[in-house]
């Protein structure tokens, strides 16, 4: 089963932000706003306290929020195209 996860934080740098990248890399994410980021987890291998402890390793004094999402719709303004692709591929379905 397929995990989705909205997350979103405070105080990371773009090193860290980086870690969350490579830690991430075999999962889908979408980083297109600062400090908000989507999470695809089609291992089912991650809950939200895992995602935390993740992020807390690698930027321990951020503020950090996870919530595991249920995407059941979305709609958006003023995406560039690989972003709405990623989002009609890995984060469905687009909405109104």
């Amino acid at each position: 089963m397929t995990k989705y996860f909205t997350i979103i934080t405070s105080g990371t740098t773009p090193d860290h932000e980086a870690k969350m990248v490579e830690k991430w890399k075999d999962l889908g994410w979408w980083h297109a706003f600062p400090n908000f980021w989507l999470l695809r987890d089609h291992f089912d291998q991650l809950d939200a306290p895992a995602i935390r402890d993740q992020i807390t390793a690698i930027a321990p004094a951020a503020r950090i929020f996870v919530q595991e999402a249920d995407p059941k719709m979305w709609a958006a303004r003023s995406l560039n195209e690989s972003n709405r692709e990623w989002l009609r591929n890995y984060w469905p379905p687009e909405g109104g």
